[in-house]
């Protein structure tokens, strides 16, 4: 069984590729940079945050597929 941050970490990878000239999409690594993590708030992994002009507009919590990513994705575009 894939660990659901190693799951969720290749689908990010992907759509990253895939949307590359539409936004800019990364990961954080959370031991590192604990700044980040109470800035926004994020507690449990993996989270997923969709920003928009610094604004956090939706969040993923746990593992979810590349279709649910790419979907919310779209919808913020």
């Amino acid at each position: 069984m894939v660990c659901p941050c190693k799951g969720v970490s290749a689908s990010i990878e992907t759509t990253a590729v895939e949307f590359e000239q539409q936004a800019l999409i990364g990961k954080v690594d959370v031991d590192v940079n604990l700044g980040l993590t109470a800035k926004f708030g994020v507690r449990n992994m993996p989270t997923v945050l969709y920003l928009k002009n610094g604004e956090v507009l939706d969040k993923q919590v746990g593992a979810t597929s590349k279709m649910v990513l790419k979907e919310k994705l779209k919808a913020i575009l």
